[in-house]
């Protein structure tokens, strides 16, 4: 009896200190692996049809097929982003979920760059982390399509560059 209750008192503590985490806490390391300065502005956008903000439903794993944009705000959501492209090729993400279930694993995106290439395609870079699991650094090219009114797809073509740095 005393070993079942020993076993139940560690993992409910475990269970405690892994999931209580608040979502936009920060982890701080004293070492910064992604220079900040690697995100470089290179052409200012007029009129790119890019230009503008949107709302993100599933973009945790962007980098593996793409991700949705939405011009309205979704009514029923779980987990929300907004989105914005802006004309000097800057990218602003800001986290809009009201509750996490648990803080580990949550997007934040530090920043982000786009940059429209000859082939039509976008060079979309962001770094960012997923909170107390790892920062990363990714570029790669991604085509936009238009699935119906109000919804576009960044499909992904190929990623460039991708840098994951464990923080544990």
């Amino acid at each position: 009896m005393k070993k079942t209750n020993l076993l139940s008192i560690i993992f409910y503590s475990i269970l405690c200190l892994s999931c209580n985490n608040n979502p936009n806490q920060k982890v701080n390391n004293n070492e910064n692996p992604i220079p900040k300065d690697s995100i470089k502005l290179e052409n200012k956008y007029l009129n790119d049809k890019i230009i503008g903000k949107y709302y993100g439903e599933s973009f945790n794993r962007f980098y593996k097929s793409g991700f949705d944009l939405f011009k309205e705000k979704p009514k029923n959501y779980f987990i929300l982003y907004s989105i914005e492209f802006n004309n000097t090729g800057k990218i602003i993400y800001k986290d809009l979920t009201e509750f996490y279930d648990c803080g580990n694993g949550v997007l934040s995106i530090q920043n982000g760059s786009w940059k429209r290439n000859n082939d039509g395609t976008y060079e979309l870079s962001f770094n960012g982390e997923y909170s107390l699991e790892s920062k990363f650094h990714i570029v790669g090219d991604f085509e936009l399509i238009t699935l119906k009114e109000g919804v576009l797809k960044m499909n992904l073509k190929k990623i460039k560059k991708e840098e994951f740095i464990n923080n544990w």
